[in-house]
Parts: structure tokens; C-alpha cells; sequence
């Protein structure tokens, strides 16, 4: 054997020429996508059997009287807030495709906004902080198709479709374009302003607005918060509004206007990073994206507002007496008309239609089928704490 062909076999046997797999990298994007195209499926799932259950039904307005301006007031926020969402359809979405034939960030986050309507319902998952009128255009809502659903008689919690389906987008743009905005001029006065610094100042601006806006749209009566929580304006009254909601709503807007505004040099939020390494056409990275978007938009909404709203629900006060008498804004899930007291102190929380509760009157109801095992020795069917209902 020559002294080449020693070589070429030597080399060949080296450890060092073996080529070795590289361990594949996990990516933000990937994550995102997966999660975004769960939640997409989630909500095909959730509104399909909604739907096929029959329980799309529209919530009537109850036994109390409707004011007479308030369906006027309903009805023409619908219309505006339609007009606004198709108007950025056409900006953000349509014009730019027609130019370029791709989606912009912006677009992407437009598509997310409306996507994300699905979970709106989840903040009464365990009892309501606020409930809209029933005056709005309506089917009540899938709140039930989410398993394990605390709320008895879910699908009555009233989702006014139209003007949520047209508020969300400019709402939610207006506080990413407004936290663009003050972070924008944080860094300006201040080039070495740190990041944290930006956010809080967002945070607080974002805060501050949203209780300028809330307090109009409870004042109208549009929708209710009725157990107040700390520091509340118009206590008492069923417009009152507790402020802890403005820092609620806050904070879910910054953490909106954060993934929006802090991207790397390639142009990409947090939740798109690592999209250029997949190797896929631009069709299909657009998709992953739009995926990673979505997916960061539900999580940004369970846990900026949802989780929030289900602590504060879970604190609140008494439901006041002016809210409690108006079951267009109960949406007939308790008080005048139903076999439900509404919430306060000392009555406890009911789980779904078949757990004992206390009914407007005080008195305790257990629902047909539901039996109550003796614990006592001397306890008996029919006595004042156990009836036979």
C-alpha cells in the first residue's frame, strides 16, 4: 500500500471526519405557530359546537325595562366600530397585498386581533367581573364549550358579535399605536432610556387612557363591571366602575404594544424570531408568522386580562342593587327571573347548573337529580338545610 493510500484510509477512519447530526435548534417561531395553530383549531372546535348544540341563542333582555336610548346607542356603536374595522382591513391588510402580494406585520397583528375574540368569553370562566347589555346584536355566548366552565346557564352571558368583532381591532391597534408612541418620545428625551423604563412608561400612559375610555363606555351603559373592587367611580350606581380594571386593561395594552414595537434587525417581534432559518418559501413562512402572531396575541389576552379578571372576580364586592334590578345587564344569569341570588357576601359560588345554590328569595335550591349524601346522623330528605327539591 503507498504512503497516499495510507493517508486516505487513515483519514477515513478518524473520529473527526465522521460527520456528526447537529442537535436542531428550538425556535420562538416554532412555538408560536404550534400554540397559534391550537388556539385556531381550538376556536374552529368551540364555535362549530356552539353552533351544532343549538346553544347560539340570543339572551332575551329579562323582566326589567330597556331604556328606550340605550338599543339606539348599542346599535350605532356597532356601526362605528364596523366601519373602523373594515377601514384598517382595507390599510393594513388589502392594499398592501394588492402592492406586494405578501402580509405586513401590521396586517398579521390585524388578522390576530379578530382571531383572538374566541377566548373573550373565558374572563366569567368562574363568575363574571363585567357583563355587557343585551341590548347589543347577540347570540349569547360559547363560554360553555370551554371544559369545566364554573358559570351556571354559560351560554346566557351575553357576546354582543358585532361590536366586539369591530372593537377589538381599533382598540387594540390604538394602544399599540399609542405605546409606540410614548416609548418613542421616552427614547427621544432620553437616547440611553433602558427598555424597562419604556414599558412602564407605556404601562402608565396606556393605563390612564383606558380609564378615560372605560368610564365613557360603562357611563353608557354598554356593558357593567357589578362588584366593585377597591378604589370605584360611581360606587353604587350600575355604571360604577372599579379603577383596578384600567390597570388591568394596562397592562394587557402594554404587553400588545411591547411585542409590537421591540423587534431585531431583520424587523421581527419576539414571536416571529427564527423564521428565516426554516428553510420554507415565502408563501409558507408567512403562514408560520401569522401562526406565531396568533399564538402570541391568546397568550398576551389569557394573561394580561383573563387571569387578572378571574382574581378580581373572585374579590369583588357585592353586586349592587341598581345593576341587580336591570336584567338586561344581569343577561338573566341571576337576580329578578332566574333561581339565582347574585353574588355577595356569604353565598358561595355555584358550579354549573346542577350544584345547590341560594335563590333570589334566600331560600336553597338543589337543582332536579342532584342528591346530597346523609353526613350527619340525624339529618333527614326535607329538613330546612337539605330540601327535597
Amino acid at each position: 500500500m503507498s504512503i497516499a493510500e495510507r493517508t486516505r484510509a487513515v483519514t477515513r477512519a478518524s473520529p473527526r471526519s465522521v460527520a456528526r447530526p447537529q442537535p436542531r435548534e428550538s425556535l420562538p417561531v416554532t412555538w408560536a405557530a404550534v400554540l397559534g395553530a391550537l388556539c385556531c383549531l381550538g376556536m374552529v372546535y368551540v364555535f362549530a359546537d356552539w353552533i351544532i348544540s343549538g346553544q347560539a341563542v340570543r339572551t332575551p333582555n329579562g323582566v326589567s325595562h330597556v331604556p328606550g336610548w340605550l338599543p339606539w346607542a348599542s346599535h350605532g356603536l356597532e356601526v362605528i366600530c364596523v366601519a373602523a374595522t373594515l377601514t384598517m382591513g382595507y390599510v393594513l391588510i388589502w392594499r398592501p397585498w394588492r402592492q406586494t402580494r405578501t402580509l405586513t406585520l401590521d396586517g398579521m397583528l390585524l388578522i390576530a386581533t379578530l382571531q383572538v375574540y374566541w377566548i373573550d368569553p373565558i374572563s366569567a370562566y368562574f363568575k363574571p367581573f363585567w357583563t355587557y347589555n343585551t341590548t347589543f346584536v347577540q347570540l349569547g355566548s360559547w363560554l360553555g364549550q370551554f371544559p369545566g366552565a364554573y358559570l351556571p346557564h354559560a351560554s346566557r352571558f351575553s357576546e354582543p358579535i358585532v361590536v366586539n368583532l369591530g372593537v377589538y381591532a381599533p382598540v387594540f391597534f390604538g394602544g399599540m399605536f399609542i405605546g409606540r408612541y410614548v416609548m418613542n418620545k421616552a427614547r427621544q428625551r432620553n437616547p440611553h432610556v433602558s427598555k424597562t423604563k419604556q414599558i412602564l412608561i407605556c404601562y402608565v400612559t396606556l393605563s390612564a387612557v383606558d380609564l378615560a375610555m372605560e368610564i365613557a363606555f360603562v357611563r353608557f351603559g354598554f356593558y357593567a363591571f357589578p362588584g366593585a373592587l377597591g378604589p370605584t367611580v360611581w360606587k353604587g350606581h350600575y355604571y360604577q366602575f372599579p379603577v383596578v380594571e384600567a390597570f388591568m386593561w394596562g397592562l394587557c395594552w402594554t404587553m400588545m404594544a411591547t411585542l409590537r414595537y421591540f423587534k431585531n434587525d431583520r424587523g421581527e417581534t419576539l414571536a416571529e424570531r427564527g423564521s428565516e432559518r426554516l428553510g420554507l418559501t415565502t408563501g409558507k413562512r408567512t403562514a408560520v408568522r401569522l401562526l406565531a402572531i396568533i399564538g402570541a396575541m391568546n397568550v398576551i389576552l389569557v394573561l394580561g386580562y383573563d387571569v387578572p379578571a378571574w382574581i378580581a372576580a373572585a374579590h369583588s364586592g357585592t353586586w349592587n342593587n341598581d345593576y341587580v334590578t336591570r336584567s338586561y345587564l344581569t343577561n338573566s344569569l341571576c337576580g329578578p327571573g332566574t333561581t339565582y341570588a347574585c353574588y355577595q357576601a356569604g353565598v358561595p359560588i355555584p358550579r354549573g347548573t346542577t350544584s345547590v345554590h341560594i335563590a333570589p328569595d334566600g331560600t336553597v335550591v338543589v337543582p332536579s337529580g342532584t342528591t346530597i349524601r346523609d353526613q350527619s346522623l340525624t339529618a333527614e330528605c326535607g329538613s330546612k338545610l337539605l330540601p327535597c327539591k
